[in-house]
């Protein structure tokens, strides 16, 4: 897995956002990768866990969809990096 935060989002996508922005005010800067726009992205979201978006990799940790929690855990263990 990518040392990167990967966050797959999809057009109109409200939860999309707001991961994206929970990263943001948490410093830390997401590969965001739009499946929408990009057949390349699509197809490794796809290969990931196609349940929906957003999708956020970090190291061995998925989240799918806007949960704090899940993504503070991230959060935490990017910083302790």
């Amino acid at each position: 897995m990518n040392s990167n935060v990967i966050v797959y989002t999809s057009k109109g996508c409200t939860y999309c956002e707001q991961v994206v922005d929970f990263f943001r005010k948490e410093r830390i800067n997401v590969d965001q990768r739009n499946i929408s726009e990009s057949e390349e992205s699509f197809k490794e979201w796809k290969e990931i866990n196609p349940i929906g978006t957003p999708l956020t990799c970090y190291k061995d940790h998925i989240v799918v969809g806007f949960h704090k929690k899940n993504l503070q855990a991230i959060v935490d263990l990017y910083h302790s990096s």
